[in-house]
């Protein structure tokens, strides 16, 4: 401290500055620091409160004004402009995307078919990323042989060669659903041929 005034004082000499105190009294530490637009303790430097001159500063969002943290490490700010290390500038909130319905048809894979059925679908595309639920009720096989397969929907086609699954609602049991890459199906792997149950079945594709 006794260097930061004898610092002060031999640059009030040598710039010339004039002190409005008399001559008999001791200027203070803060009449030097005002005396050069300096503020007193203001500035914290090393969790030590320290002499700051200059353009005036804090932790609200003021223009011009140099940055201080307040007492919880916070600050106010408009626009920070950084470079950026990866794609922050395309990242978005939480898909808020409806789910969209549409009402699935049906074929076998071998013969016969396609089977009298009450199904229904939806799906959300986010993305190239496809989230698809399907309710198939089976009430008449009409000699569908092989395996059942499920048009997606309309427009979609799928990126790669994936795999959801299926339950059979009346026994428990699951089914494989394929989709294939190029393909718009969804095919329900039965060993030989559907049973005329209700099946729900989902998964998550990607799409092209």
């Amino acid at each position: 401290m006794k260097k930061l005034v004898a610092v002060l004082v031999a640059f009030a000499i040598a710039s010339g500055a004039a002190w409005a105190v008399p001559s008999t009294t001791r200027p203070s530490f803060s009449d030097m620091l005002a005396a050069f637009g300096c503020a007193a303790t203001n500035l914290i430097i090393g969790g030590t409160s320290q002499p700051a001159c200059g353009p005036a500063f804090g932790s609200a969002n003021t223009a011009n004004a140099i940055v201080q943290r307040d007492g919880s490490g916070n600050f106010s700010a408009g626009t920070i402009t950084a470079a950026l290390n990866g794609n922050a500038a395309t990242v978005t909130t939480v898909s808020t995307t409806a789910w969209s319905s549409y009402t699935p048809t049906m074929s076998c894979s071998a013969s016969g078919g396609p089977p009298t059925t009450t199904s229904s679908g939806r799906f959300k595309t986010i993305g190239k990323t496809i989230f698809l639920e399907l309710d198939i009720n089976i009430t008449a096989l009409n000699s569908c042989t092989g395996n059942l397969l499920v048009a997606g929907p309309a427009g979609v086609t799928f990126q790669a060669n994936s795999a959801g699954a299926a339950v059979n609602n009346n026994t428990g049991a699951l089914v494989p659903v394929i989709v294939g890459a190029g393909g718009t199906t969804v095919l329900f792997s039965f060993a030989s041929a559907p049973a005329a149950n209700r099946y729900f079945a989902g998964g998550v594709f990607e799409t092209q």
